[in-house]
């Protein structure tokens, strides 16, 4: 793809290694204007919230929500929400979604932060200038239906959603938790452009995992493909799971992040000090007990892209007990001191660290740093990750070391934001590619009008 696409026409950031740092010059105006438009390729949404019969009757295969929604199959099943395929009678946005239906039981967070799943809606759609709007679970309908259960009269919330299709972990390398090298990079734009725009909407999504990353279909079969789902299950079981569609190509794949139930409003930031997060992919701000915000997003991401090019974890930690202390060692293992600026924000960090940074209980043998992790985790046996491409050089590899490096760092402003990162000269090939498949769908829809 030729350098002026990137340097002329989308106008994104440039970007030059020196010494570990990257220089870089942004608008962040321009790049809102230029951003792809992957909502031209989807329908137009919308959301509602009419009134609820007097009496709620209860939700199952074959039953039919407000003379509208048959629901036909359970998608998933969480601790406070149950996901559901329902057929949608008006046809309004597609003949198949997803409705999401939320128990009246699940307690406020200490913040009191809600609503935050009801702010992706049609009108991300029509505005139409910024890419992230299509990586999301846009909202089509919502409404309450009375729950005789819930507790202070607290009604059942149903969110009505585009279907998607499997995790991201279908992706997989056999036996591994890595993805290819060209759908990683792949699945970075998405995701990359789908938390920046929660950002500028003023959401902290605060739980990015595999689970929450699935893989969208394409519309041209999407309707056999669910039909033929249906048509192949028991009826004499239960089943949950997501429709299988099929594998797209490469060039062609894009993924959703979803489950903005526990995401929250920057509007709040003041109250957001709790925990939020896999433990895992826990952001150093969080771990503390200092303030948080859409940064810590961005670090989460940066863990999850980590482990998804080496197939290990970025940072060990305790699955019984959840003790942060591992974590922390190995943050400053690999990234050096805190900031003292962020010890004296974390109401929590006098257990762990000193008013200099530095850790109480210092580790006993030097770890290894950011960069030195990468480098065994890529070039280490096959086995643990797939192949890397042939046209692997140390031009790539300098370039995704620092691609991470401006997402995992200590101090939450030091960390690029996800548009940014759209522009950064590691993703500059992927971003031709899926900007040539954009000309081309858009070639198809004017050849059949």
């Amino acid at each position: 793809m030729p350098s002026q696409i990137f340097n002329v026409a989308l106008r994104f950031p440039s970007t030059a290694i020196f010494r570990g740092q990257a220089r870089r010059t942004s608008s962040n105006a321009t790049l809102a204007r230029w951003t792809l438009r992957w909502a031209q390729c989807r329908p137009r949404y919308s959301s509602s919230w009419p009134s609820s019969p007097a009496r709620t009757p209860p939700i199952k295969v074959g039953s039919t929500v407000r003379d509208r929604y048959e629901v036909l199959h359970c998608l998933a099943r969480q601790k406070h929400s149950t996901i559901w395929l329902v057929k949608d009678a008006d046809a309004q946005f597609g003949q198949y979604l997803a409705m999401k239906v939320q128990s009246p039981h699940k307690p406020l967070p200490p913040c009191g932060c809600s609503g935050a799943q009801h702010l992706i809606t049609m009108a991300d759609y029509e505005k139409d200038d910024h890419s992230g709007a299509g990586a999301l679970p846009i909202l089509l309908d919502a409404f309450a239906l009375p729950s005789p259960e819930g507790p202070d009269g607290r009604a059942v919330e149903c969110l009505v959603m585009p279907l998607f299709g499997e995790s991201i972990r279908t992706l997989y390398h056999p036996g591994a938790r890595a993805l290819p090298w060209d759908v990683l990079k792949q699945v970075c734009i998405s995701l990359c452009f789908a938390v920046d725009f929660l950002h500028v909407k003023g959401v902290v999504h605060t739980d990015i995992h595999p689970d929450n990353i699935l893989i969208q279909p394409k519309a041209r079969n999407e309707t056999a493909v669910v039909e033929a789902f249906l048509a192949g299950l028991d009826p004499t079981k239960d089943h949950v799971g997501p429709v299988p569609f099929p594998k797209v190509e490469r060039r062609e794949l894009s993924v959703a992040l979803t489950d903005l139930e526990n995401a929250h409003l920057v509007a709040n930031d003041s109250k957001h000090d709790f925990l939020i997060q896999p433990h895992h992919l826990r952001a150093p701000e969080v771990i503390l007990g200092a303030p948080w915000g859409p940064k810590a997003d961005i670090w989460n991401l940066g863990c999850l892209i980590f482990e998804w090019a080496t197939s290990r974890l970025l940072f060990e930690h305790d699955t019984e007990t959840g003790d942060p202390q591992a974590i922390l060692r190995g943050m400053v293992h690999t990234l050096g001191n805190f900031p003292p600026a962020l010890i004296a924000q974390g109401r929590h960090a006098h257990k762990w660290f000193n008013s200099d940074g530095s850790l109480m209980s210092p580790p006993k043998h030097v770890g290894l740093g950011l960069e030195t992790l990468i480098f065994y985790g890529l070039m280490g046996a096959d086995d643990y990750r797939p192949p890397l491409p042939s046209s692997f050089n140390d031009h790539e590899l300098a370039l995704f070391m620092d691609f991470l490096h401006l997402m995992v760092r200590l101090d939450p402003e030091e960390r690029w934001s996800g548009i940014e990162l759209v522009g950064h000269p590691w993703l500059h090939d992927t971003l031709g590619e899926i900007i040539e498949v954009m000309r081309e769908e858009e070639a198809e829809r004017n050849a059949r009008s």
